[in-house]
């Protein structure tokens, strides 16, 4: 959304009396071994001037149709909006099946209704060595993000705030020091790592 938002500015800039239109970029999915009809509604950002609809982004997602919607985040003004730092989840609909899967591997990302499209800033995230590892191994395909923060390993952190202090949680941090602290070796300190972190797994699942 931030690279969207940059256009948008850009073009709105140098196009006065343009309006911002917001809506849905929406596309049909076409998934190998999947028979029903899918799609995925996009947030989008399109501008109005000189009576006809601009897309001011070169993204290569194949066709698509923008459906105007005022439903889009209505409690977030224009400028706000605009500003770059927002991250909004995009809808998903056809199978049922298909969006109860999608939206529990990527629950920051997905969601089955516009009411349902929350908005959040920007996120960072810093994580210890190996970490990122374990869970690209683990759970191929999975938001890093809320797999982590849901086993309590990791707390995000908006990119508008100080980056100086940790987002690794305490009592994780605390656990891999010792892990690291009475280990022999590195391999074995890296195989005690993901042992802890398969217990936190189960125990928060």
């Amino acid at each position: 959304m931030a690279t969207v938002c940059d256009n948008v500015n850009a073009l709105m800039s140098k196009s006065p009396g343009a309006l911002l239109v917001r809506g849905w970029k929406v596309l049909l999915l076409d998934l190998q071994g999947v028979e029903k009809t899918m799609w995925q509604a996009i947030a989008h950002l399109v501008v109005l001037r000189n009576g006809a609809l601009t897309d001011p982004t070169q993204e290569r997602l194949g066709p698509y149709v923008f459906l105007p919607s005022t439903r889009l985040v209505p409690k977030i003004n224009d400028s706000e909006l605009l500003c770059g730092m927002w991250m909004l989840p995009s809808v998903v609909g056809g199978s049922r099946a298909f969006q109860d899967a999608m939206c529990i591997r990527h629950p920051r990302d997905l969601a089955t209704s516009p009411e349902a499209v929350f908005p959040r800033k920007r996120q960072w995230m810093s994580l210890p060595r190996g970490v990122l590892d374990w869970a690209e191994l683990r759970f191929p395909g999975r938001d890093v993000v809320s797999l982590l923060e849901a086993i309590n390993v990791a707390t995000p952190e908006d990119f508008d705030r100080p980056h100086d202090a940790p987002s690794t949680n305490t009592q994780f941090l605390a656990d891999l020091k010792h892990v690291e602290r009475t280990s022999a070796t590195a391999e074995e300190a890296q195989e005690r790592l993901v042992a802890l972190l398969d217990d936190l797994h189960v125990r928060n699942s």
